[in-house]
């Protein structure tokens, strides 16, 4: 069992962590204002971060490559989720409240 200590530490931490995963989430944001009003190209982006983490956690396994670079890909993977669960809360939205007509235009944009 963890002491108040304990979880108070890993509480910390983690805050500290969704702090960089919201940071990473704005420079993509700023960098790519534009994301996919698609699932499969959505998650064909966060899958492309996770496979970076792949390559990075490879490197930092066998290859001497560095731990930061390794949290660097972890933190773009955890952001591009962050992206993609936020665009689904908005499509679903959006295929529940929002008439044919106008549906039809949104997927021309």
């Amino acid at each position: 069992m963890k002491t108040i200590t304990e979880e108070t530490k890993e509480s910390v931490q983690i805050d500290l962590i969704l702090r960089e995963v919201k940071n990473e989430l704005y420079l993509a944001e700023k960098k790519f204002p534009q994301f996919p009003k698609d699932f499969v190209h959505q998650c064909a982006i966060m899958a492309e971060e996770a496979g970076e983490a792949v390559r990075a956690a490879n490197q930092a396994q066998w290859d001497n490559g560095s731990l930061q670079d390794l949290r660097n890909e972890y933190l773009q993977t955890a952001a591009m989720c962050v992206r993609a669960i936020n665009a689904l809360g908005t499509l679903e939205y959006v295929l529940i409240h929002v008439d044919e007509k106008t549906l039809d235009r949104l997927k021309k944009d």
